[in-house]
């Protein structure tokens, strides 16, 4: 159908609403890098609403946003930012910033499910509780992770822009291990072994 124009900067994310798919979210990589959208039944695009970074409390310094993901029910996101921050969203408006500065470099990759959030970025993958609270961190170094998912079991699969997959069991104290080099990977960057060959990398 017929669409309105995003204003020119790169949208890198893109979030359905939980309770309503005719709503959904932008995030771009251009300040103030938020939208909120609505699809009408006949396909076309209503003008996107002003996204309002002012909590109530203080005023949220706008950003690049580098993902989004929806969050439980009732209009809530989550937003990633290039300054490492997770912002908060309810209804086109900011609530709080749940998590600053976690990511010493940009935010790039958000996940959030009924048992918990995952977030990753340079060198590092954090699982958060589902109130968006940090329980674990790990590192992987020289690698920037781009993609993350999380289950039931807490069992974390992230993929890098270097091209490897790692698996990372969600207790503290685990390691996170390459279960594949599929799209090609960083050899001699991790000291893991391919869980299929045993090659070491």
């Amino acid at each position: 159908g017929d669409g309105i124009h995003g204003g020119g900067k790169p949208i890198v994310s893109i979030a359905f609403d939980l309770n309503d798919e005719l709503k959904f979210m932008t995030g771009a990589s251009g300040s103030p890098g938020t939208a909120f959208w609505t699809s009408q039944n006949s396909g076309k695009m209503k003008k996107p609403s002003k996204a309002n970074w002012n909590t109530g409390k203080s005023k949220v310094k706008q950003d690049a946003v580098h993902c989004v993901t929806a969050h439980r029910a009732g209009g809530q996101y989550l937003a990633g930012t290039h300054k490492g921050h997770i912002v908060v969203w309810c209804k086109g408006k900011c609530t709080s910033i749940a998590s600053k500065g976690h990511h010493p470099k940009p935010c790039h990759a958000l996940y959030s499910c009924e048992h918990g959030v995952v977030s990753g970025g340079q060198g590092s993958v954090v699982l958060y509780s589902i109130d968006v609270k940090e329980q674990t961190r790990w590192e992987i170094p020289n690698e920037c992770v781009t993609s993350v998912f999380l289950d039931k079991t807490k069992k974390i699969l992230c993929g890098t822009k270097e091209g490897s997959i790692y698996e990372i069991d969600g207790k503290a104290g685990s390691t996170p291990v390459v279960i594949n080099l599929g799209h090609g990977g960083q050899k001699g960057k991790t000291g893991q072994r391919d869980a299929k060959t045993g090659t070491a990398y």
